[in-house]
């Protein structure tokens, strides 16, 4: 978790320059996680975790500018499902996740009245730790890509919200085979699905935000790869299709950087 504050931290000093003339945010809020497996019996993990983030945007009145979203983010939630090594025996237990997400933007600003419009393209990545016991976790490394349209007060108050679509054009896993015993630790590569985010919110005022947001990230099934168990091939081992559901409340601080 050091590392990745240390990324955000970083990302922050090198947009702090005064060359640039935009409006930054600072927040922090609570998600509501919801990872859900396609299995018999079905894996699936609830609960809330703690995020917080940075936004900066350029500042124009109309036209092309661009934009960068950043969190961290960390918790632990309720695990429900099934043993590894034995698929139908039921368990449940705890699953700890931690991880940072940097997405790019280049947005369309567009006055309209006393609103600004603004479709936008994105490109990020999102990285978390998934932890289910002391000997098995997982690392997913996902680059996506995103479109949509937000609106926001063009004046200190007022509502904002955004509606859009996520893909995700690369999906990394590694599954630590070696942790349980295996020889080798090939890495899984789930492939990606559309999904879809949304936020709604309110300016109060010149300085502070209240949001609340959807967020997802869709997976089919992943190809199978082969592990092997003191140099003999054992078995082959798959990611299933799984979903990722967040529904966050989140406070931010708005303030100009110059």
């Amino acid at each position: 978790m050091k590392n990745k504050l240390a990324v955000l931290v970083g990302t922050l000093l090198g947009l702090h320059s005064p060359a640039l003339l935009a409006e930054a945010g600072l927040w922090a809020g609570v998600e509501y996680l919801q990872w859900e497996e396609s299995t018999t019996p079905k894996v699936t993990e609830k609960g809330p975790i703690a995020a917080v983030g940075f936004n900066w945007t350029q500042d124009k009145v109309a036209g092309l500018l661009f934009a960068y979203r950043g969190k961290l983010y960390a918790g632990t939630v309720q695990y429900e499902g099934s043993l590894l090594f034995s698929p139908s025996t039921p368990v449940t237990g705890n699953t700890s996740y931690s991880g940072m997400e940097h997405e790019g933007q280049l947005r369309l600003r567009k006055p309209k009245g006393d609103y600004n419009v603004e479709p936008f393209i994105g490109l990020g990545i999102n990285s978390w730790d998934r932890e289910l016991s002391s000997f098995q976790k997982e690392i997913y490394n996902v680059a996506y890509t995103r479109a949509g349209v937000e609106f926001s007060p063009s004046g200190k108050k007022g509502l904002t919200g955004g509606v859009g679509v996520r893909y995700p054009l690369y999906i990394d896993e590694n599954a630590y085979f070696q942790n349980l015993g295996y020889d080798n630790n090939p890495h899984l590569k789930p492939k990606g699905q559309l999904s879809a985010f949304a936020n709604l919110g309110y300016r109060i005022n010149q300085s502070f935000q209240l949001s609340a947001y959807y967020e997802s990230i869709k997976f089919d099934d992943s190809d199978p790869v082969a592990v092997t168990l003191n140099g003999a091939f054992f078995s082959h081992f798959y990611q299933p299709g799984s979903t990722l559901n967040l529904f966050g409340l989140k406070l931010q601080y708005l303030f100009p950087l110059r």
